[in-house]
C-alpha cells in the first residue's frame, strides 16, 4: 500500500478521494487578476470541503507567475482527502482528516499528483483535524 509521508514523520495510508480541475475552468474571457484569482480559490475550497469531509480545506501556499503579464496560477487545482485512523493532537478524538488543495502545472491525469513531495514541509498536525467516526 502507497503512503503518504509527513514532514513529522506521520505516514498516512487512506486516499479517500481526489478533486482536480483547471484552474481558470469558467473564465470566460481576458486575464486572471488578483480578485479572479481569491474567487477561484474560494470556489475550489468551498467543493473541496463540501464534497469531501466538510473541514476547512489546507492550501499550500503557491507562488504566482507573471510571465505572461498577469497573475498567473498554475493550471490545475487538485485536493485530496486523507484519513489517519489516530488522531494528530486531541487524544480523546478517534481519528485525524485532512483536505489538501495544492496547484500544479502537469496534467495530473498524465504525469501524477504531486502531493507527496508538497506535503514533506508540514506536519500531519498542521494540516489534519481531529474527529470521531
Amino acid at each position: 500500500m502507497e503512503k503518504i509521508k509527513f514532514k513529522c514523520g506521520t505516514e498516512v495510508f487512506f486516499t479517500d478521494s481526489i478533486l482536480v480541475r483547471r484552474t481558470y475552468s469558467g473564465l470566460m474571457v481576458g486575464r486572471p487578476d488578483e480578485e479572479d484569482n481569491k474567487r477561484f480559490l474560494k470556489m475550489f475550497m468551498d467543493m473541496s470541503e463540501e464534497l469531501m469531509a466538510c473541514v476547512k480545506p489546507f492550501v499550500v501556499p503557491v507562488e504566482l507567475s507573471y510571465d505572461e503579464g498577469y497573475p498567473k496560477l498554475p493550471e490545475y487545482t487538485c485536493s485530496v482527502n486523507l484519513t489517519h485512523i489516530m488522531p494528530a493532537k486531541d487524544p480523546n478524538e478517534d481519528m485525524s482528516l485532512a483536505v489538501i488543495i495544492w496547484y500544479q502545472d502537469e496534467n495530473p491525469v498524465l504525469h501524477g499528483l504531486k502531493i507527496k513531495d508538497l506535503v514533506l514541509n508540514y506536519t500531519w498536525s498542521e494540516v489534519s483535524h481531529d474527529g470521531g467516526w
